[in-house]
């Protein structure tokens, strides 16, 4: 019977404004053909909501890696090919960190997103910064962004 194997590799870290705990776990996955396991056992995450509070987010950074490095090799054949992974997707340093060691780099859409993928260390053509335009025209400054525009 193939087996689960957890590791935390990093400390705990608050991700949001809400204070959500997140762990950074390296996980050996057994893999199936079109079959999704958990990355980690039912047992094994028992134990950690004993010793953590909860709400906590669990990410699987093995399954992150190959996933990504999984992507570069499919467009391998585009030698200009960059993946932007979307900050306002998953803010979470943590995993944008992973993500720029494995090469890629992160689309952002707001000014908060954009110092945040700075202070991580992306820096020229590893930022994509789009921000809304089309909804910045929709408002009007008066106090408030809940004003349209007519």
């Amino acid at each position: 019977m193939d087996k689960t194997i957890v590791e935390i590799l990093g400390p705990i870290f608050f991700s949001s404004p809400a204070y959500t705990c997140g762990i950074i776990l390296s996980v050996k996955e057994k893999v199936g053909a079109c079959m999704k396991t958990p990355f980690i056992s039912r047992e094994r995450l028992a134990e950690l909501t004993a010793q953590f509070p909860t709400p906590f987010h669990l990410y699987d950074e093995k399954g992150i890696r190959a996933r990504a490095r999984a992507l570069h090799e499919a467009f391998a054949w585009n030698a200009g090919f960059k993946e932007y992974f979307a900050v306002k997707a998953t803010p979470n340093p943590a995993i944008l960190k992973i993500l720029k060691e494995e090469g890629c780099g992160v689309d952002c859409a707001s000014y908060v997103e954009l110092l945040m993928s700075q202070k991580l260390g992306f820096a020229g053509d590893e930022i994509m910064f789009r921000p809304i335009i089309r909804q910045l025209r929709n408002f009007v400054w008066r106090g408030s962004w809940a004003r349209p525009s007519i």
